[in-house]
């Protein structure tokens, strides 16, 4: 799907259900408490109606399953750094929220604490017109832990699944890690796309999808699915090098991939085959 696609359907679809659905009329308050994660990416207005200040677009439905609408207790969380591009980020304003909540208390989370010393150095170069704003929210004020360097590797397309066994088995030999504590990330949207379409294993761990994964296993789900999740460890996979990546979108999985590792990041960029 392309960013048009995603934009026309998050945009205009999904919006336009969305209100349908409060206009019926038929929603049943059955919940006590709401908790959103993401919440950048839940509209704050409908479509055309960015000036108007009366309503909360998609946020009106959520308080209609709560038994006590707006007074209800919630815990909200949001980075307005990180609303997909494709979506238009006029739709999503905090105020709009917490201006129609009882008794709203904000809290901002001013330093980073996720990642060790290198991978978050490393994020820090990875600065961009789309990253910008992201890069520069990365800040730490106490000792980051220590760890290994970030690996960055270029391969061949034929190459990828035999450098990837190849980080996979040393890192699991060295004790760093356990199979279920590595994600493997690729920009493309199912596997059979991936470098990895004729695998079943690498190594002698197999490849799940990350609803199927075991203690055994190795996890592969796309960097966009990803969003939301960490992991001690991460490989990604099926990448350019950052000062490469044509689009702002590339940029933005790019980073948005590497910022899902905690303690052990690889790269695998895909290189040209050679002649």
């Amino acid at each position: 799907m392309s960013s048009e696609e995603r934009e026309l359907y998050f945009g205009d679809v999904v919006s336009g259900l969305m209100r349908d659905i409060l206009c019926d009329q038929l929603i049943d308050p059955r919940f006590d408490a709401l908790v959103v994660d993401e919440a950048q990416d839940h509209d704050t207005c409908w479509p055309g109606s960015q000036s108007a200040k009366t309503d909360a677009g998609w946020w009106e439905i959520y308080w209609k399953l709560l038994r006590q609408n707006t007074d209800a207790p919630m815990a909200i969380f949001y980075d307005q750094a990180q609303r997909p591009l494709f979506r238009q980020k006029e739709r999503f304003e905090a105020t709009r929220v917490l201006k129609r909540l009882s008794q709203p208390a904000q809290a901002n989370l001013l330093f980073t604490l996720r990642y060790s010393l290198p991978i978050l150095r490393f994020l820090k170069t990875l600065k961009s017109e789309a990253t910008t704003s992201l890069v520069e929210n990365l800040r730490y004020r106490a000792a980051l832990p220590e760890g290994p360097d970030v690996e960055l590797h270029d391969v061949e397309p034929t190459q990828i699944a035999a450098k990837l066994e190849e980080v996979v088995t040393r890192w699991l030999s060295g004790g760093s890690c356990r199979p279920d504590e590595i994600l493997i990330l690729s920009p493309h949207s199912t596997k059979a796309k991936t470098s990895l379409a004729n695998y079943s294993t690498i190594g002698d761990w197999p490849i799940v999808g990350i609803e199927d994964q075991t203690p055994d296993s190795l996890a592969l789900i796309s960097v966009n699915k990803a969003k939301g999740l960490d992991s001690l460890a991460v490989i990604m996979i099926d990448v350019e090098k950052f000062n490469k990546l044509a689009t702002p979108q590339e940029q933005m999985n790019y980073f948005m991939g590497a910022s899902r590792a905690r303690q052990l990041l690889a790269i695998i960029h895909r290189t040209p085959k050679r002649s």
